[in-house]
């Protein structure tokens, strides 16, 4: 997957195509030949998020201890500012059933808690686009 994101690949065609073009390089990452696309597709579907959300805390961890995420100048304050922002996500309500927003339209909502001191999401959490923010801001206490 981290190929498939530094490759800018779109689909599963290219992810396969892209790692087949480095057949040489592929033993480095312990794998005998570059993946099929059924393979690829059975590794997704089953694949838990709670990997990636790992993986994520783990960087940002490192990145905020090396403070390199904000250059600007530090605001001052005794308490942490965390803000809370969303942003609605226009879906097709006949393919996304559970994205309820407005009678025939469907939306998703992504709701981002942000640390103001680096601007780095400590929280996402998405939901239909008819809630409200507040809702997941009792979710976070």
């Amino acid at each position: 997957m981290l190929f498939c994101h530094l490759a800018r690949a779109e689909s599963l065609r290219e992810i396969c195509n892209g790692l087949a073009g480095m057949a040489n390089k592929v033993s480095h990452l312990g794998l005998p030949s570059s993946p099929a696309r059924s393979t690829l597709s059975y590794a997704n579907e089953n694949r838990t998020s709670k990997l990636f959300e790992d993986y994520y805390y783990s960087m940002l961890e490192h990145f905020r201890n090396a403070e390199m995420l904000f250059r600007g100048k530090k605001f001052r304050f005794k308490a942490p500012i965390k803000i809370l922002d969303s942003t609605l996500i226009s879906l097709c309500h006949s393919s996304y059933e559970w994205a309820v927003y407005r009678t025939g339209k469907g939306a998703a909502k992504m709701h981002v808690f942000l640390d103001a001191s680096d601007m780095m999401p400590d929280y996402v959490h998405i939901t239909e686009g008819c809630k409200h923010d507040l809702v997941v801001k009792r979710l976070l206490n």
